[in-house]
């Protein structure tokens, strides 16, 4: 009798967390859809209250075909140029003149409960992230102690973007707490872009990007040679890092349609 408990005991502590991390994987699947459907519905609102397209969305495409003009010492490109030498478009991958008159008509379209114009985490809006920059610290194979371990080595992996760093969400990004607990973050310029974060369950955890926070970003889905006349909705934003074991935004919206 006691061998018997004794196994049934080994074979739940063994199976008892695969079931765990199963389920919390399916609630927070389902709590994304649920911020997704709700972030679409609210952008296609706001554009119908705007009266037009207004520019404030990510291209699925980039204007002009561009070459990287500079690569730092990890080999990540900083800057780029068209093929002829001459700059990037301003507006390369999308228009942002709109966004500080639509942002806060898409605002309108969900209910706030706490607003933070900056210094999110010292006023209660945010948890405690990761930035990007300490994720891409952690990805170094060289450990602290090594000779070739690298102190800056976060910041130049992430050279080519600064958003989302632990600076930038902890100081100066504004956020906004709605009244199921979840929680929209702006980009470090604020209403003047396209891109946002969101934790699609706030506060409960796990707070970890690519598990409930996801970067997203007002999306034209127009394909080149297309009208730029068409709905906007919610899509993967600029610049997100996963955590180990996490999925990027456009992989959680692909895997709605399975």
């Amino acid at each position: 009798m006691l061998i018997t408990l004794g196994i049934i005991g080994v074979v739940a502590a063994l199976t008892l967390p695969v079931l765990t991390k199963k389920y919390q994987e399916i609630v927070l699947k389902n709590q994304f859809k649920k911020s997704y459907s709700m972030l679409s519905q609210a952008i296609v609102k706001a554009q119908s209250e705007f009266g037009s397209m207004p520019y404030c969305y990510k291209r699925t495409y980039n204007l002009v075909p561009q070459v990287c003009s500079h690569y730092n010492s990890l080999g990540v490109c900083t800057s780029s140029t068209q093929l002829d030498g001459s700059p990037v478009p301003k507006n390369q991958t999308g228009e942002i003149d709109d966004c500080p008159q639509f942002w806060p008509l898409v605002r309108k379209q969900i209910k706030i409960i706490k607003t933070c114009d900056k210094n999110s985490l010292q006023k209660g809006c945010i948890p405690q992230y990761k930035g990007r920059d300490e994720i891409a610290q952690e990805s170094q194979s060289a450990k602290p102690g090594d000779d070739d371990y690298m102190d800056d080595y976060g910041k130049q992996m992430i050279a080519n973007c600064s958003m989302w760093t632990k600076s930038q969400l902890d100081n100066t990004t504004a956020s906004y707490v709605l009244a199921d607990g979840s929680i929209i973050i702006s980009a470090y310029n604020g209403d003047k872009g396209s891109s946002f974060a969101y934790d699609v369950n706030g506060k409960k955890g796990p707070n970890k990007w690519g598990y409930d926070v996801f970067v997203f970003a007002i999306v034209n889905n127009a394909k080149r040679g297309q009208s730029s006349i068409t709905q906007l909705t919610a899509g993967a934003g600029h610049c997100m890092s996963a955590e180990s074991g996490g999925k990027l935004t456009a992989d959680m919206i692909k895997l709605l349609y399975k």
